[in-house]
């Protein structure tokens, strides 16, 4: 089956279409598609999205190496050696109006390139 980190990279690029595709298509600052003014969103600012978008997988991790049975749960901060920056959770950093789920209430968004220019970060 197609699971696990050798899907990993596949949803990650998927995920970060979307983030792009949400500036590009101007959800982005109402919530509503074609409120605002669509632009193409750095580099930086797409990491920045995914990175933040990031939630804490639960659960234990059997750490003897040779299937013994040797669970330990997983460590509750991110980042970490066991699951990076965690699972990929967009709803959480991407703004919707209406709101649903886990939407953020607002989104404030700083990047060095297009109409959303801001000189003191130097990201682009």
């Amino acid at each position: 089956s197609m699971g696990g980190t050798s899907m990993a990279a596949p949803v990650a690029a998927g995920g970060v279409a979307l983030v792009r595709q949400y500036f590009e298509e101007a959800w982005y600052p109402g919530g509503v598609k074609g409120s605002g003014q669509g632009h193409e969103a750095s580099g930086a600012l797409l990491r920045a999205m995914i990175m933040n978008g990031g939630r804490r997988l639960t659960g234990s991790l059997d750490v003897s190496g040779d299937g013994g049975n040797q669970w330990v749960e997983l460590d509750r901060f991110l980042p970490n050696n066991q699951q990076g920056y965690g699972a990929m959770d967009l709803e959480t950093v991407l703004y919707f109006n209406p709101q649903s789920g886990r939407s953020p209430p607002a989104l404030f968004v700083r990047d060095d390139m297009g109409p959303f220019r801001t000189e003191c970060l130097n990201t682009g």
